[in-house]
């Protein structure tokens, strides 16, 4: 993923039906397929997808297919 990358978000692997737009805030680096980070991740609409991704346990990235996958840690105050 390059900085600046944006996608949709989903709670499920197996459906592309309701999801939301999320951004990681990769800052200036790179990350390749493998990598493991900690890091921000902005969404459009927080209020709604950060307690039903919290509710799933992980998230799912998709740009034409699943290409990572993720976990809320914490959300900032």
């Amino acid at each position: 993923m390059a900085p600046g990358y944006g996608c949709p978000c989903f709670s499920r692997p197996d459906t592309t039906l309701s999801g939301f737009s999320g951004f990681p805030q990769l800052g200036d680096r790179w990350m390749s397929p493998g990598d493991i980070r900690e890091l921000g991740y902005v969404f459009l609409v927080p209020e709604v997808a950060v307690p039903e991704f919290k509710k799933a346990g992980k998230f799912y990235l998709w740009d034409g297919g699943i290409v990572g996958e993720a976990e809320i840690l914490e959300m900032p105050r």
